[in-house]
């Protein structure tokens, strides 16, 4: 009986020094969020008109138009808010029960299957990290978010987000989705249409 219990408290404490030594390896090089206090993609092509402005801008052949967050209506961050963090301007970075109800999901289907991120961890995983479903991939986003709520404002994030996401195929950010479904600027985009926007975007590929 006591062999039987040093074995297993000797298991344990290899288990935790073995955890230990993840998260360590896992957060040591994590990427500078700092850099998202003056984030912008860098351009790597502008299409014009025959009067030389700018139409669209092409990022690594992803059509993306770069809208300020004064630009966007209040009935698209309302839209996005509530489709994919409606606890969004309360939290600070996580959604703990939102996170717990998807590890029981996923561990009921014994896979990666269910989303559990705010926009702080999407906008996080779309600038800094890859979209790779890894538990060290979710680790670091989960330490960058916070770092990120400490850093930046609420809309400052939403401004990231609203221009990284994807709308489909090749389609990034609120402008490029306005003018590719709507033919129009995102400032100009109606309740509905926001709406619409938003709905798409837990599978944008899907529901285009």
């Amino acid at each position: 009986m006591k062999k039987t219990l040093l074995a297993a408290l000797g298991a344990f404490v290899l288990v935790v020094l073995f955890l230990a030594l993840w998260v360590v390896r896992t957060l040591s090089d994590l990427p500078d969020v700092t850099a998202l206090k003056r984030y912008r993609p860098a351009v790597a092509s502008e299409v014009l008109d025959r009067n030389g402005m700018i139409i669209a801008h092409y990022y690594d052949r992803k059509f993306r138009i770069w809208a300020p967050i004064a630009s966007i209506p209040d009935s698209v961050i309302q839209a996005v808010v509530i489709a994919e963090d409606d606890t969004f301007f309360g939290h600070q970075g996580i959604n703990y029960k939102a996170v717990w109800e998807a590890l029981r999901h996923d561990v009921q289907k014994k896979r990666i299957a269910r989303r559990g991120s705010t926009i702080p961890q999407q906008m996080i995983k779309n600038v800094l990290l890859s979209k790779e479903k890894t538990l060290t991939r979710k680790l670091r986003e989960f330490v960058l978010a916070r770092k990120a709520e400490d850093l930046l404002t609420k809309r400052q994030i939403l401004e990231i987000y609203l221009n990284e996401v994807e709308w489909g195929e090749r389609i990034y950010g609120i402008e490029a989705a306005s003018r590719y479904y709507f033919d129009k600027h995102a400032a100009e985009l109606t309740p509905a249409e926001s709406a619409l926007l938003a709905g798409m975007l837990p599978n944008p590929r899907y529901y285009n």
